[in-house]
């Protein structure tokens, strides 16, 4: 069955009224349970702005597979189709052209608390809200519309607040009621709005969880922001960080071929201004320690977990060079990684960060290129083996038809000739 849903209430002002939320909260209902039913969103073309916001919310419901279509409208006609402005599925590595200036965008992300699902695994924030702990008060940085915080209130009992550079946003989420305060701050110039870094600054170490997904790549200088929003964790309290994982496969084959293409979502979003790996990010904080060592504090590291991510260009590869894909693979298991999450510990400035020092550990990969040089050399020897045991066959078939040629040659054989007819004639007599 194919099932068409008109979204065009979710465009514009009218997304945040009564029609424009329920309408959305509709569709993802439908998409979340569609079965084997094909679903069908009607957009109107003359918004076609939002279209990237759908796109990432219908495709999150549906794991980044391919199951939805759209149609975009225009004010002329509603049968027209607007065609190369939506794939078929939503490439978060390089973009087919580099997407560093975009001459019309409004990104904009309009996720609501019932997109967040902790059962589903290969998701950040899966990770992240099933870290909070019950009850606990947490600093939502980042926090936009508020979905995070309010899927928290609800399920959780959390006290929330928040902190966004859209006011436009913050005022949504002060409509809302589910965030006991919010505070409008650039993190990469606070004292910009003096009044509210001037609010924050009163407020006491209170927080259990600091949330900051993904937002440290979007930051001029992610050190001075981390070490301002954590100045009011608790000690034993946590920041929980997702970043995009920049050393993945998708990125490092692409530049292979000389691309570095921004995007509009995903590890080469067009906003973001810093790229870590699992390690690069690691040493980062190792580095940041002993500027936050003068505050009297310090972060030890625990590992949660990483989204898995294939992009179709990495299909095509997998495909059709699937032992080199392997060999690579088989050097640093994070290849696939989309995004990293990690639960950071304020813990005294002196402690030692002992889980810090053993992912740096477990994060070595000196010898991925002793791994992918041996696993060619080992296939190389294989084919060699293969030759060899042809050429050996090979050998054996020439010395066995030396052998028939002797024998078709030989005496006996022209002697044995008219027993062999006459036993050819008994055989057929029979």
């Amino acid at each position: 069955m194919k099932i068409l849903i008109d979204l065009q209430p979710c465009q514009g002002e009218s997304s945040f009224r009564g029609i424009g939320r329920y309408s959305m909260s509709l569709a993802k209902a439908i998409a979340r349970n569609r079965k084997d039913h094909e679903i069908y969103l009607l957009l109107s073309g003359a918004l076609y702005v939002y279209v990237l916001t759908f796109r990432k919310i219908f495709y999150e419901i549906l794991n980044w597979v391919c199951h939805v279509n759209f149609f975009f409208t225009s004010r002329k006609s509603y049968s027209k189709t607007l065609k190369n402005l939506w794939g078929c599925a939503v490439n978060l590595g390089n973009a087919e052209e580099n997407k560093l200036f975009v001459v019309k965008s409004d990104k904009k992300y309009f996720a609501t608390a019932d997109d967040i699902h902790p059962e589903i695994e290969n998701n950040s924030l899966s990770y992240i809200v099933k870290a909070v702990m019950d009850n606990s008060t947490v600093l939502d940085v980042g926090c936009s519309y508020g979905y995070l915080g309010e899927w928290l209130a609800k399920n959780k009992n959390c006290q929330i607040y928040g902190i966004d550079i859209d006011e436009e946003a913050l005022n949504y989420v002060k409509d809302r009621g589910y965030y006991k305060d919010v505070f409008h701050l650039d993190l990469d110039y606070p004292q910009n709005t003096k009044g509210e870094f001037e609010r924050f600054g009163q407020l006491k170490e209170i927080f259990d969880f600091v949330i900051c997904a993904d937002v440290l790549e979007h930051l001029k200088d992610p050190t001075n922001a981390l070490g301002f929003i954590s100045s009011k964790l608790k000690f034993g309290g946590q920041v929980m960080v997702s970043i995009p994982n920049i050393a993945h496969m998708d990125i490092i084959l692409n530049l292979l071929e000389g691309r570095f293409n921004y995007s509009e979502f995903g590890i080469l979003d067009n906003t973001h201004l810093r790229f870590f790996t699992k390690k690069s990010f690691i040493e980062w904080i190792k580095n940041a320690n002993e500027l936050f060592k003068e505050k009297g504090f310090r972060f030890d590291i625990g590992y949660l977990g990483g989204t898995v991510y294939i992009s179709k260009f990495l299909e095509d590869i997998k495909t059709k060079y699937k032992d080199l894909y392997n060999i690579i693979l088989s050097g640093n298991h994070d290849l696939e990684i989309l995004q990293h999450i990690f639960a950071l510990t304020k813990i005294n400035g002196l402690a030692n960060s002992y889980g810090l020092n053993k992912l740096l550990n477990d994060t070595d990969y000196t010898n991925v290129f002793y791994i992918i040089s041996s696993k060619i050399i080992s296939l190389e020897n294989e084919l060699a083996n293969k030759d060899l045991f042809i050429q050996e066959l090979n050998s054996k078939n020439v010395s066995l038809e030396n052998e028939l040629i002797s024998v078709l040659m030989s005496k006996s054989w022209r002697y044995t000739k008219p027993i062999r007819k006459l036993l050819h004639k008994l055989k057929g007599s029979k």
